[in-house]
């Protein structure tokens, strides 16, 4: 605390104090002659109020009277304004240490100090990563052709060659003449020729099948066996309709359509309890779609649309980005020049066909990864060039070649077109893709078979593909 200081100004003057009381009465003394005027006499008893008189004319104002005794403290008045700043004291003495206090905010950032001096250089930094390859630069000038070299030895010989795709059925030649009429046999057993004509649906034995089971031999008992399994086999093929598993396939997503429609129903439910709202319903099921043994039976995704049926066939076809040729090629360079083995679906040759024989429409998607590469327009080429990079692809069973939707062709060449949002290596720059979609009512066309480019060579040039599933599909038909 500091020292105490100095008196302030005085305040200002109290109230008047209440009268006093009046003192005893004194005794008579004798009449002494009579005095000047004494001092006024103490103040009597205070009389009744009188009548208020008019206000008089104010009077002069009177000496200061001396101070009163102090008065009864009165109520507290009203806060005063704030006097006027005092002189600052003296400091005090310092007080005793307090306790450590609890820890502070961290207080604001200091402001940056001043550059230091450069130090030494540091050691050599490892090499960092490669930069992006840059843009593709002009083309240089042609050289002049050099002379003939030496003719080089002969190299070893090549390896077999793929074989090639299977071919066509041929036509049905004309019918042979009648051959001579040979002897007759001896007579049948009614098990061989029941169990044989009934996986023909042609028998009319109504007796015991196997009657002369007893007369069997121990050698002909197998074949008696087989021959059971598979009347049981046709009889069971006869009873039911494909399920779409694999002891039971369907011909194709309509054949499975339009016998399974309980399942398909149960399936939608499914789907809706889950909460798995989808636009198109899909299902995957087994087909065999040419019949006989289900041994060939293979897995297909189904699409129920409302006015096609699709039965989609998985592909087994991807072909990684990378530079395939070290020169730029003059002609169409096909892949199955370069990778052995060609394209591959899940299902074979005699399938594929088989499907497509029921069905009125084929579809198929493929995308292309390009490194600066062109797959179907070329923005940078004159209005007659901008299709010659354009892809070629080849047709399943007349191995057609499908070329680009926008050059000029004879009629009833097959064609592709490629939407312009959809066309990302057009530029030739850069890492892009483009997706085809060819969708045809020449059956023969789908699946593709191989695909030839022509824009690489290059060393920043790399491309690759994968094609999509390859889908057939069955009109509904329109409900009456």
């Amino acid at each position: 605390m500091g020292p105490i200081g100095a008196p302030g100004e005085m305040g200002q003057p109290g109230h008047d104090g209440l009268p006093g009381i009046a003192g005893p009465r004194g005794e008579r003394g004798q009449q002494g002659n009579q005095g000047p005027p004494g001092p006024p006499g103490g103040t009597g008893f205070m009389g009744p109020s009188g009548p208020t008189g008019a206000p008089g004319p104010s009077g002069l104002r009177g000496d200061r009277g001396e101070m009163g005794p102090a008065g009864a403290s009165g109520a507290p008045g009203p806060r005063g304004p704030p006097g006027a700043q005092g002189v600052e004291g003296l400091p005090g003495e310092p007080g005793v240490e307090g306790p450590l206090g609890d820890k502070g905010h961290m207080g604001l950032s200091g402001l940056t100090g001043l550059t230091g001096p450069e130090g030494p250089p540091g050691e050599d930094g490892l090499p960092g990563s490669p930069g992006p390859p840059g843009q593709r630069g002009p083309d240089g000038q042609r050289g002049p052709v050099g002379n003939d070299g030496q003719p080089g030895v002969a190299g070893p010989p090549g390896p077999p060659g793929r074989r090639g795709s299977e071919g066509e059925d041929g036509r049905a030649g004309p019918m042979g003449p009648e051959g001579i009429a040979g002897p007759p046999g001896p007579p049948g057993q009614p098990m061989y020729a029941h169990a044989i004509a009934s996986m023909f649906g042609a028998s009319s034995y109504k007796g015991n099948t196997y009657q002369a089971d007893a007369d069997v031999t121990p050698e002909e008992k197998p074949a008696v066996d087989v021959l059971k399994q598979v009347e049981e086999k046709v009889l069971l093929l006869k009873k039911k309709k494909g399920d779409g598993s694999k002891e039971l396939p369907s011909k194709s997503c309509y054949d499975f359509q339009k016998h399974n429609t309980e399942a398909i129903q149960e399936d939608k439910e499914r789907l809706r309890k889950s909460g798995n709202r989808v636009k198109v319903h899909t299902m995957k099921i087994f087909i065999d779609p040419n019949g006989g043994d289900s041994s060939d039976a293979f897995h297909v995704t189904c699409e129920f649309r409302s006015k096609v049926t699709w039965t989609c066939i998985y592909p087994n076809n991807y072909m990684q980005l990378k530079r395939w040729v070290e020169q730029a090629p003059t002609k169409h360079v096909w892949f199955t020049s370069l990778v052995p083995g060609g394209f591959e679906y899940d299902a074979n040759r005699s399938q594929i066909n088989s499907i497509a024989k029921v069905s009125s429409i084929a579809r198929q998607t493929l995308t292309v990864n390009c490194d600066n590469t062109v797959a179907y327009y070329d923005s940078d080429a004159v209005a007659r060039e901008s299709y010659r990079k354009a892809i070629q692809l080849r047709g399943f069973r007349t191995e057609q070649l499908i070329t680009a939707g926008g050059r000029r062709k004879k009629k009833g060449t097959p064609r592709y077109k490629v939407e312009s949002n959809d066309d990302g290596c057009m530029y030739g720059k850069g890492s892009a893709k483009t997706t085809f979609e060819i969708k045809t009512k020449n059956l023969g066309l789908l699946p593709v078979i191989d695909v030839g480019f022509i824009d690489g060579g290059n060393e920043e040039q790399r491309f690759g593909f994968e094609t999509g599933e390859v889908c057939f599909g069955t009109d509904q038909p329109e409900e009456n």
